[in-house]
């Protein structure tokens, strides 16, 4: 997260020591120094491995935090839409902006002081004894040389630790796996500069980076209870309560280096890390954790679906074919036509039986008809009671229709 300047110092004096003699040291058998050039190249190194593990949250930062200012305004009438209540209203407002600026803020920490510094600080603890280690080979030109080869070479093993394996994203704070080379100061004085190292790490990194962590914390905090509650007194509460778990966590991590142990967990004499000594970060409490506010989306009535409209038109017409209803069988009706019998007056005084003439009835006179002569019945009395017979053949003729057609003297038939 920062370029270490203290090891940048310790590696610039580490490569303008001169070689010299070899020698034992406290500090074991001298090994093969490295190559001119080594330390500072794994040096470089490390730094591209600190920021692989720091910078992308901080990229995250850079990139949520303006996203979440942007939303803001719209969580605000979001929220005043659904609740009604304007203390939450502003509440996921200002949550929309702290909730991610404190979780880039957690990685960015968390990755720095469980990962990054226990390792920067095992190298400068490591180059700060062998340094002095040198120091006391100067009255001895002979053993100057190794003094500075097992320094050189100490400093490289220690750089050469691969980070520790933590939870990506704390707090709290965690104590890393011990590394396989650590300090290891011989006498009051060293033992009293390995101690007064820890206490500088706890004062100048662990407890400031937790304090720049707490504020986030804290706003964040006081932010999702003013959402989630709609009440001042509660978020305020809330924050103070984490600006308070840090304040404390603070205390203990400098009151823990002062104490005898270290920010990182390596003890004072260099015989454990993370291991034996319990360590002052691991009384980090973390702030509580609040719930941010579930804001329930608009109600939206369903759509109501409207059964199908069959028009009449739709409907295919039956195709059975009508009923023939058959004519009736009654026999057709003939009109039957009227018989009418005329008396042809103007052919009397003819002798009685003559063709063509007619007798007269009685009490009636010569070219009168008889009222009743044209009916059918007269005409068949008159044929009965023909005493010729002529007459009355001629008059049953004239009575059964004239079928035949031919004409009579005395009659038409009509």
């Amino acid at each position: 997260m920062r370029f270490r300047g203290l090891s940048a110092i310790v590696a610039g004096l580490m490569m303008t020591v001169g070689a010299g003699t070899a020698g034992v040291w406290a500090a074991g058998p001298a090994a093969a120094a490295p190559p001119p050039g080594a330390l500072l190249q794994t040096f470089l190194t490390n730094q591209g491995q600190n920021c692989a593990a720091i910078c992308p949250y901080v990229l995250q930062g850079l990139t949520t935090v303006p996203l979440g200012l942007l939303s803001s305004p719209g969580a605000l009438v979001a929220t005043l839409g659904s609740t009604g209540n304007l203390l939450q209203a502003i509440g996921a407002a200002a949550a929309a902006v702290t909730t991610p600026a404190n979780d880039a803020m957690a990685g960015i920490i968390g990755m720095d002081l469980n990962r990054v510094v226990p390792r920067f600080q095992n190298g400068v603890e490591i180059g700060e004894v062998d340094l002095m280690n040198v120091a006391g080979a100067v009255a001895d030109p002979a053993a100057l040389p190794g003094a500075v080869d097992t320094l050189r070479t100490d400093l490289l093993a220690a750089l050469q630790e691969p980070l520790p394996a933590v939870a990506p994203v704390p707090p709290p704070l965690t104590d890393p796996a011990p590394f396989s080379i650590l300090p290891d100061p011989q006498g009051p004085v060293q033992s009293a500069v390995v101690h007064a190292t820890d206490v500088f790490f706890a004062a100048a990194f662990y407890a400031p980076e937790l304090s720049l962590l707490g504020l986030t914390q804290t706003a964040d905090a006081a932010a999702t209870t003013l959402a989630a509650t709609g009440d001042p007194v509660a978020a305020l509460s809330a924050g103070g309560a984490a600006a308070q778990q840090v304040l404390v966590a603070d205390g203990q991590i400098i009151g823990g280096a002062i104490a005898g142990t270290t920010a990182g967990g390596t003890t004072v004499g260099g015989s454990t890390a993370g291991g034996t000594a319990e360590s002052s970060a691991a009384a980090y409490v973390s702030p509580p954790e609040v719930e941010p506010p579930v804001i329930a989306p608009p109600e939206v009535e369903p759509p109501v679906i409207a059964p199908p409209v069959i028009a009449p038109s739709m409907i295919a017409p039956s195709q059975a074919a009508p009923p023939v209803i058959a004519p009736s069988k009654a026999a057709p009706v003939h009109a039957v036509p009227a018989h009418t019998v005329t008396v042809d007056t103007s052919r009397t005084g003819s002798s009685a039986g003559t063709p063509g003439s007619a007798p007269h009835s009685a009490g009636t006179r010569p070219g009168t008809a008889h009222p009743l002569a044209a009916h059918p019945l007269a005409a068949l009395g008159r044929a009965l009671g023909s005493p010729t017979g002529v007459g009355g053949a001629g008059a049953m003729h004239s009575a059964a229709g004239g079928s035949s057609g031919a004409p009579n003297s005395g009659s038409h038939v009509g």
